[in-house]
């Protein structure tokens, strides 16, 4: 008796088929084989992904040009441009696929691309050696697994999209993979009982979905707005900061500014800055305030906050509204005080008789259109 599984079954077919004249079975090119190896061997790939490579590289694809042969209900056109749907187009040269090539990150001409190359795998391996800073294994067939799944939205639910969004969600998929990634090399840290300062690696600016992989000093900030209305005169909008520093470990640019002055009156080098505005983080994570990307109406604030931030090695990144809580609450009380002096607290019963160094420090705190209410120092 012997052992039988999968392959030792596949053997026996396929043996049997040969043994009946049956034609041989298609060899797979070697450079497909060694890019199939490079998927299954990549931890940086999720598995969906590598999936859809494997049906990618082994023309398993269901496109309109493969489905239609096999029913005459399956349309062959391709649901955007009418235009024939076998993979080259889809991917490539489809006016969809164009677009999100060109777009963020990528600035890739596809139809210059596919010049002299009617083979997939051909143009996988091209992209691949191109010397494009973007252009990584990974990147790429998440990119592809992302139009993928938007010309499915498209035939199946009629949704457009757009080809940004193509962008977003592979880059989504990526940052949550880092994400995973940080916290595995955070848990393995504790484990090996090290102990050290470690900030997310991630670009600046981005989002991350956790705070709890960043060690070392952090403050967050959030702002609030309310409008006070009288009959027949137009709102005067009030806003409201809140900022909450944890040394224990609508668009408003002054609230980064804050964050920056803060830092500095209490000399924290290698603070991490936390909002839960994204527009303002992506801004202030520029080399250049006069950077295309910083829009006009702020680039002042942001060339502050670069001159306040400079000697502080800073790092910031945007964060969602539930992890930014104490925040949040604090800027909604500051939009309910009065314009009163500021109040300053201390728990530490080490800092009687208003000898506290947070409040000490913060009383020199001055910004134009800045009002202080309250500082609460909690031990």
């Amino acid at each position: 008796m012997g052992k039988c599984n999968t392959k030792s079954a596949y053997r026996a077919c396929l043996q049997n088929l040969q043994e009946q004249g049956e034609p041989m079975l298609r060899q797979v090119p070697p450079e497909i084989i060694q890019l199939l190896n490079q998927i299954w061997r990549n931890k940086e790939i999720t598995p969906r992904v590598q999936a859809f490579g494997w049906r990618l590289l082994r023309k398993a694809m269901p496109t309109g040009a493969r489905a239609g042969k096999y029913s005459k209900r399956i349309s062959k056109l391709c649901c955007r441009c009418g235009m024939e749907e076998d993979e080259i187009h889809l991917f490539f040269t489809c006016n969809f696929a164009r677009a999100a090539w060109f777009s963020m990150s990528w600035h890739i001409r596809t139809d210059i691309l596919i010049i002299n190359t009617t083979s997939l795998t051909h143009l996988l391996l091209k992209l691949l050696n191109m010397n494009h800073p973007y252009a990584s294994l990974t990147n790429v067939l998440t990119f592809m697994w992302c139009l993928w799944k938007a010309r499915n939205d498209c035939l199946f639910n009629r949704n457009q999209g757009s080809p940004g969004q193509v962008h977003h969600m592979a880059n989504a998929i990526m940052k949550n993979l880092e994400m995973v990634d940080i916290l595995q090399t955070g848990r393995n840290t504790e484990h090996q009982g090290e102990q050290r300062v470690e900030t997310p690696a991630t670009r600046q600016g981005a989002t991350i979905m956790t705070d709890l992989a960043i060690q070392g000093p952090k403050i967050y900030s959030d702002a609030a707005w309310k409008t006070n209305k009288s009959p027949g005169a137009e709102g005067r909008a009030t806003t409201g900061l809140g900022v909450f520093c944890d040394l224990k470990h609508g668009l408003h640019p002054t609230i980064v500014l804050i964050q920056a002055k803060i830092a500095y009156l209490l000399q924290i080098q290698h603070v991490t800055f936390l909002t839960d505005n994204m527009s303002v983080a992506r801004a202030a994570a520029t080399i250049k305030p006069t950077d295309q990307q910083v829009p006009w109406e702020i680039r002042q604030h942001i060339a502050q906050y670069k001159q306040v931030s400079k000697e502080l090695n800073p790092n910031i990144y945007h964060i969602k509204r539930d992890i930014n809580g104490v925040a949040h609450n604090c800027a909604h009380q500051a939009i309910r005080r009065s314009q009163a002096g500021p109040i300053f607290s201390c728990s530490n019963s080490a800092h009687v008789n208003g000898a506290c160094p947070i409040a000490l420090a913060l009383q020199n705190l001055f910004l134009q259109g800045i009002i202080l209410h309250a500082v609460n120092f909690l031990s």
